[in-house]
């Protein structure tokens, strides 16, 4: 790990990435461990040169140190990267992290003056107290100066080094729209009435994937008119987070895993009754418990509702 500190500018506590405990942490560790200087460094068989603000580092270590999988450490790069925060490289089968600006933000002035001034000070003579005296008032108002004026300095920097204040600014990603695009469609679902951190993040990653106001209406369609996403024929329904979870489960929304079988209208609207699955059919319980994966419980759920379609028909 290098020695020494770094500077924090205050501006971080507004910052979106102060919102996420673990991306903050991890941010700061990256930040930290950077080198300070150039420098030289063993990677596999070779010795590459790290430059000032750069960390070379294996993605299995990082996992370990924040207990992540690496497809979230991944996504954790990506979104760095466009907020351009972060550059990435691959180097002898280890990754460069290259801190964007950083040798703007942590330049060396600072460290070198209130040591300047610390000397200055534990060298003046005892003997003459009253000048030291005056000397310290002087020494204390210029400082302050200093400081006032590397404090305008660093806020009009400010915007360079952390990009991006909100991610509500980056118009790419209409979380709004979409979020009222599902309320106003998924009417049997119960409403997403909050925008954060985490459920920006999936709603811009998926949206990356397919960035479509209209594939979205669709999606959002097929998952109103089926009875199993919308629990009309069991004790669970999807939600919003379930929807944007992954990139798979959008794709079986659209790929029509989940669409009614023998009719495109939904239980509720074809007059006969909604057929309800037991307790031990609930993926709330056995799903996220591991007792269950969700391919089993699908192919349970499938074979259960042919018996109670096939009883329904018998007692038509």
């Amino acid at each position: 790990m290098s020695e020494g500190w770094i500077k924090l500018h205050r501006d971080i506590f507004t910052h979106w990435i102060f919102e996420d405990v673990e991306y903050f942490r991890a941010w700061l560790f990256i930040v930290g461990n950077a080198a300070f200087d150039d420098t030289k460094q063993k990677v596999g068989n070779k010795i590459v040169t790290v430059k000032r603000g750069e960390f070379v580092v294996s993605e299995r270590r990082l996992c370990e140190l924040f207990t992540w999988s690496k497809s979230k450490l991944r996504n954790f790069f990506d979104i760095l990267i466009s907020e351009n925060m972060l550059k990435k490289e691959i180097i002898n089968k280890k990754t460069k992290l290259i801190i964007v600006n950083y040798e703007v933000f942590q330049n060396q002035e600072t460290k070198k003056e209130p040591e300047k001034n610390q000397e200055t000070t534990e060298k003046e003579p005892r003997k003459d107290q009253e000048k030291t005296k005056k000397r310290a008032e002087k020494d204390q108002k210029e400082t302050t100066k200093e400081e006032c004026k590397e404090d305008k300095e660093i806020n009009n920097i400010s915007k360079e080094i952390l990009p991006n204040p909100s991610p509500d600014k980056n118009k790419n990603t209409p979380y709004q729209e979409i979020v009222n695009l599902f309320n106003t469609t998924c009417t049997s679902l119960p409403k997403a009435r909050e925008l954060s951190a985490k459920r920006k993040e999936k709603i811009k990653v998926r949206f990356k994937e397919k960035p479509n106001l209209n594939f979205w209406s669709e999606i959002f369609k097929k998952v109103e008119s089926s009875d199993f996403l919308c629990g009309r024929s069991g004790s669970w329904k999807c939600g919003f987070d379930w929807i944007f979870k992954n990139n798979e489960n959008y794709i079986k929304i659209m790929e029509g895993n989940y669409d009614n079988k023998g009719t495109s209208e939904p239980a509720k609207s074809r007059g006969y009754p909604q057929y309800k699955l037991p307790d031990i059919y609930d993926p709330e319980q056995y799903i996220q418990t591991g007792d269950i994966t969700q391919e089993e419980y699908e192919r349970q759920l499938s074979e259960l509702r042919k018996e109670s379609e096939a009883d329904r028909c018998k007692n038509a």
